[in-house]
């Protein structure tokens, strides 16, 4: 049983811990043996402090309060490579490293791809692919075999999560047989 944390600074740069006590209380309380975090946006690459704080954020989570697995959640590739996977690769003790790279794009959404949109604006149209199902999940696909590959390298595991709303066979498919965890998002 797993939680979404966003806003990962937040807690980090939380001086007092209070809101990182309350967020690992209200995990163990609520039987969640899992956590998933976006790191990119910390800047693990330039930031030592970060890179310090997120090591310390893990090992309490896992030492005082019983999540077992922290996931790091990207939605492209150059993040994963250039600040998530050194930060994995300079820990030496496996309770400061993540369990799992998770790629979050949700090809099956228009209302995230579509011109104007988040992803078309953030990632399909720098990356040169077309804003529409056809350039999300040509993005998607590579980008989830890229972090496939690299989180083997790793030795951790692939996550991905799809939409209920994701009914395309082949695709669901390929989903399947290319990562190891498959997550259904259900909401409206």
């Amino acid at each position: 049983k797993g939680m979404y944390v966003y806003d990962i600074d937040m807690f980090l740069n939380d001086a007092s811990g209070n809101a990182t006590n309350i967020l690992f209380r209200y995990c163990r309380d609520s039987a969640f043996n899992a956590i998933t975090i976006s790191p990119g946006i910390l800047n693990l690459n330039t930031s030592p402090t970060m890179t310090t704080k997120l090591a310390a954020f893990m090992k309490k989570a896992r030492t005082q309060y019983g999540i077992r697995y922290i996931s790091a959640v990207v939605s492209d590739y150059p993040t994963l490579i250039t600040e998530v996977h050194p930060y994995q690769l300079s820990r030496t003790d496996t309770l400061e490293r993540f369990n799992h790279y998770n790629f979050e794009f949700e090809y099956w959404n228009d209302a995230n791809y579509l011109p104007g949109k988040l992803y078309c604006n953030n990632f399909l149209t720098p990356g040169g692919y077309t804003c529409d199902s056809v350039g999300a999940w040509s993005y998607f696909s590579k980008n989830m075999k890229s972090v496939d590959s690299l989180a083997n390298v790793a030795g951790i595991k692939s996550t991905v999560y799809i939409g209920v709303s994701s009914k395309d066979t082949l695709k669901n498919r390929f989903v399947a047989k290319t990562v190891d965890l498959v997550m259904l998002a259900c909401y409206n």
